[in-house]
């Protein structure tokens, strides 16, 4: 129990970039790449595709910072320590 991952990859000419997508256990491989695919332009057209998927056993946040200018939110100190017990309390706090 804990977090899912999906390995993207991106070809750009000879380069070849891999991405991880990281999320809650409770969500599925498949619907997470679709939404991906659906919401990011040019991923439909294969330009990128998923090459590995799995499960993580435990991350670990060694600090959050910033924030996201499209949410207009900023991190919070206490989500690295949500983040940490993710896989032992499921996000119940």
């Amino acid at each position: 129990m804990g977090w899912k991952y999906i390995m993207f990859e991106n070809r750009i000419g000879d380069t070849k970039i891999l991405f991880p997508v990281i999320f809650p256990d409770k969500m599925v491989h498949s619907e997470v790449a679709a939404v991906l695919r659906h919401c990011q332009p040019g991923w439909h057209k294969g330009g990128v595709k998923a090459v590995s998927a799995g499960m993580i056993e435990h991350v670990t946040v060694d600090g959050l910072h910033g924030s996201s200018e499209t949410l207009n939110l900023d991190s919070k100190e206490e989500d690295a320590s949500i983040i940490d017990a993710y896989s032992y309390g499921h996000g119940i706090i």
